[in-house]
Order: structure tokens, then sequence, then C-alpha cells
């Protein structure tokens, strides 16, 4: 039995794991939000615990995904995303558990909630930057996983458990570092509610988690004894059911010791008024075009990946992620593109700059992190998986990871054309359009024919290109061209 609220979920699975029954009981008080999704979901539960947590009721649509619900025309209308846990809040849609967090605590929250608070940026971006870590990072390892094992059947492949296994170890460093109860300080926040759920399950896949990753686990039994984790106790029991029936259905997965492979570098970036990066980073581009947006001058500090200068020992105790961007503000320190153009809007921005990441606008923003984490979570994270090892190693893409790359695309587009607006969020400019832009300008050099193929991202791309913001990346992208020209066959 789960529950949010005074919200219970009843589900009756059969011995092929089938959801033959299903019940929702909900204590309407007003409108209460409706949450689509299935418990056995990492980012559902971590709604659910987000609910307890600030006392929110939810009415619980369950969706099948085994029988393909998410995929019927009816659930692609309200997310072309297709994907689960999705929030509709009286006739408002928003997929994508982090943004759904943001979004029920900046309007049903507390004022300046401490789970993620308005008006203290610090805290905030941080919270951010761990919330892009879990989607990009975390989740997205770990999905790599289950993903093929749960709707494929495909056991997992030791490369995607030794990048798993890497995630953790960035993340054991990272919680050492900081010292904290939390993932951002001795407080909750939104960030804990994702990185609970992710660990909680994805630990599954990652063998000696308990000896070899001693600050996670502490982490984790911290987390597990507040009230809210609760929420994600029955869901996680289901995960790791259905995880072990796929993978004795398989038979070809008989343990879990990982190949010791060469370590999965992303690149990214850092700044301040101090950025860490290399010219040709699509998420280092973001930063310039928010930058000069802002009229913001920033102080360039060149990190050479190919010679691992993101991997010696004074730049990984500024960032343990070991990514380019990286912003270093006054020695507040924030990695990931998308945190740092957020942090950059609320920190150097005036109120004319209020609506790249408005502060009091609950939906555009909700809305803005929603298309943030598309880019971060699918179109950008398929790009690395392409980009990273043909630069750094020299791997030529295969066709999974195009192919990827292209159903990525495919999302996009679809977004594009339902929401048909100028901007990728209403008619407005925000920082979600220089992520996206700088996505698709640099990784659709892998996506063959795609200005044909997918003409809303065309559209969109051909009206941005008349933005005075958009050259700041120009050069940065005809750098990336040059990189992988010289280096694909």
């Amino acid at each position: 039995m789960a529950s949010s609220g005074s919200c219970e979920i009843t589900i009756i699975y059969n011995d092929t794991l089938e959801i033959v029954d299903k019940h929702t009981v909900t204590n309407h008080v007003g409108m209460a939000p409706i949450l689509y999704g299935t418990p056995a979901s990492v980012p559902f539960r971590a709604v659910l615990m987000c609910a307890k947590a600030i006392g929110l009721e939810l009415e619980i649509k369950l969706v099948d995904l085994f029988k393909g619900e998410h995929l019927e025309l009816d659930f692609v209308k309200k997310n072309p995303q297709h994907t689960v846990p999705l929030l509709e809040d009286n006739g408002f849609f928003l997929a994508d558990s982090h943004a759904i967090n943001g979004y029920l605590v900046s309007k049903y929250g507390k004022e300046n909630d401490s789970l993620y608070p308005s008006k203290n940026l610090e805290r905030k971006a941080t919270i951010d930057h761990r919330m892009y870590f879990d989607c990009s990072l975390l989740a997205g390892s770990g999905v790599l996983i289950t993903k093929p094992l749960i709707l494929e059947g495909s056991p997992p492949s030791p490369k995607a458990l030794n990048q798993l296994r890497e995630v953790f170890d960035i993340l054991d460093k990272l919680l050492k570092m900081q010292g904290s109860l939390y993932a951002v300080g001795d407080t909750i926040s939104i960030a804990d509610f994702s990185m609970v759920a992710s660990v909680s399950s994805w630990k599954y896949f990652v063998s000696n988690f308990e000896k070899d990753f001693p600050h996670v686990k502490a982490y984790l039994d911290r987390l597990s004894k507040e009230e809210f984790y609760k929420e994600n106790i029955e869901g996680l029991e289901i995960f790791n059911s259905v995880v072990e029936a796929k993978l004795s259905i398989t038979k070809q997965f008989t343990n879990l010791e990982v190949i010791n492979e060469s370590a999965v570098i992303l690149a990214k970036f850092t700044m301040t008024p101090k950025i860490y990066g290399i010219v040709g980073s699509p998420p280092y581009g973001s930063v310039l075009m928010t930058a000069k947006v802002l009229g913001l001058k920033l102080d360039f500090q060149f990190v050479d990946l190919v010679a691992r200068e993101h991997l010696k020992e004074d730049y990984l105790k500024k960032n343990p992620q070991h990514t380019v961007p990286l912003l270093e503000d006054n020695g507040f320190l924030l990695a990931d593109s998308h945190a740092i153009n957020g942090y950059l809007v609320g920190t150097y921005g005036t109120k004319e700059h209020d609506y790249l990441y408005p502060r009091n606008d609950i939906k555009r923003r909700a809305l803005i992190d929603h298309c943030l984490h598309l880019d971060s979570s699918i179109v950008a994270a398929r790009g690395f998986l392409i980009s990273r090892p043909l630069i750094l190693e020299n791997i030529q893409p295969s066709k999974v990871a195009l192919d990827g790359l292209r159903d990525a695309f495919v999302i996009l587009d679809r977004q594009i054309k339902t929401q048909n607006n100028k901007y990728m969020v209403g008619d407005q400019l925000s920082i979600a359009d220089f992520s996206v832009t700088s996505t698709v300008t640099s990784w659709g050099y892998f996506v063959k024919n795609w200005q044909k193929d997918f003409p809303n991202i065309n559209q969109y791309i051909e009206r941005m290109k008349k933005e005075d913001w958009f050259n700041a990346n120009e050069e940065g992208v005809k750098g990336f061209y040059a990189i992988v020209d010289t280096l694909i066959k």
C-alpha cells in the first residue's frame, strides 16, 4: 500500500507481473492534483515522497507501461514525451518528476520553502544541480539498464553497469566532500526525493554497494528513517520484484561483477564570472547565450578534457562530478549548465530578465524546468553517448546510439509541435531555449536529414537564428563540427 496524504493505491499483479486490478481511494479537498504513473517507477515515487513531505493530497491514476498505456493517443496528447510521472493540475500538464516537485513545492508548500526556496538563490541553484545530476547521470545511467531489461528483456551490459558504478562513485565523493546530512546542506530538499528514489532502486545493480560506497549508503540509511520515505517502500518492492523476474527470464545475467572499463567522462561546464570549460561543448554554449542576454561578462578558464585536466585533484576538489561547465562565483561552485543558467538569471538578471526564468510565475517556471530536464535527460544525454566516446576515446558512434539520438529528436519535434509556440515555453524567451538550441545545433550533426525529417525543430531553430543571442555559440558549434569531422569515419 502506498499513500500520499490521504490517497491510497491498491495494486494486484498476476504471475507475469501484469496489473490485473487497481483501485484508487482519494479524499478530495477541492480538486486534488492528478498524478499519472506506476509505483514501480523511480521518478513517480519521488513525487509521492514530495507530496507526503508537504502534506499534499494527490489523486493517483495508474498507467500500465507493460500494456503500452503511456503510448495511447489520449495520454500522448497530454504528454508528448509519453513518460511517467505526469501531473495534471486543473488543466495544467507537467512531465518530469524534478519539474513536478519544484512546481508542487512552489504552489502548495510554504512561502520560500527550504525544500525549494525562491529567495535563497545559492541553495536553490545547488538543489537544481543535484536534480540535474540525478536526471542526467544517476537516473540516466539507471534507465540505460532498466528500460531495455524491463521493456525488452535485454540483460544489462557490462558497459552500462560500469557507467552506473562510476556515477555512484561520483556521488559518494560529492557526499563525502560536502559532509552534510542531505543532498544540499543539513535540511531536506526536493533533490533528496529524487536522489533517494534513484539510489534505493539502482543500487540493485551496483555490486558491493555497502562496502564500496559508504557515504551513499549512510545517506540512504539517513533518508530511509524519514517519514516521507514510507512512500518509496511499496514501489521499491515492486521494482525489485519486476527486476528479479526479468533477470530470471533472461537466464543470461548471473552476477553483478563489473568489467573494469575506462572511466566514463562527461562534458559540461563551470562558471561564476569565472567559467571553466571548452569552446565546442554544447552546454558551455548555452551558458554563453545566457550571459549574452544578461549582458554578463565571464572570465573563461580553459579545461582541456583530452589532456584529462578535469580529472586533476585541484579541479575535482571544486567539482567531484569532474564535468564542464563549472561556475565559480565568489567561492560558490556550481556544475551543470541548466542549473548555472538559472542561477545566473536569478543572481545577475534584472527585473527585465525575469521572463527568462521567473520567480513568481510558478507554472511558467515549471514548464521551463520540464524543458530543461527534457534536454538534460533525453536529448543531450543521448548526444553525449555519441560525442563523449568519439572525442575522448576515438570510438565510432554505434547504430544503437545514433538511433537513440534520432528518437530523442522525434520526442523534441513532437514537443515543439504540440506546444505550437515561438519559443520552447510560450511566446517569450527562456533559458530552456539556450539549452535546446545549443543541443540541437551541435548534436544535429549525427542526425541524418534532421532539418527535413523534423520540420518543427527546424522551424524553431530558424526562428532562433534571428535572435541576437544566437551567435554567442556560433564559434562553439563550428569548433564542435571541426573536431567531429576529423574523427568520424
